[in-house]
């Protein structure tokens, strides 16, 4: 605990013990990766913590390797996902387009067949009928 005097204006003032301590603090959290609770211990019993919480370097350039290879794989899942689809809308374009000409198809043989049964429907009429028809 830091004791601090409050003036007559209501500020807080340290002496140069409470300074000295908060110089400590800073130093122990700032410069050499200390928890809050290796800082209490280091205060309350003058020991050394043994080890900082900071992980080491090397573990961390081991987690910055594993999520750039985890980044490459999903990029590359990417990729994948994107040309199955182009694969699947091409697939659909291509059905619309048989679709739509099977429809044609279908309309213009069912157009060719009313002409044809008008034709013969005009061909059974009598010579009058077909004269007077017009």
């Amino acid at each position: 605990m830091i004791l601090t005097k409050q003036g007559d204006n209501g500020y807080h003032y340290f002496d140069n013990k409470a300074i000295e301590r908060l110089l400590l603090i800073k130093r122990l959290s700032r410069d050499q990766g200390y928890s809050l609770k290796q800082i209490e211990f280091y205060l309350s019993t003058g020991e050394d913590p043994i080890k900082p919480e900071k992980p080491p370097e090397d573990q961390l350039l081991k987690e910055l390797k594993l999520i750039k290879e985890q980044l490459k794989l999903q990029e590359e899942f990417n990729q994948a996902l994107i040309q199955r689809l182009d694969q699947q809308q091409q697939y659909i374009a291509e059905s619309l387009n048989k679709r739509d000409k099977n429809l044609l198809e279908a309309l213009n043989e069912s157009k060719q067949a009313r002409i044809e049964a008008a034709a013969a429907a005009q061909q059974k009429k009598g010579f009058f009928s077909r004269l007077f028809s017009k």
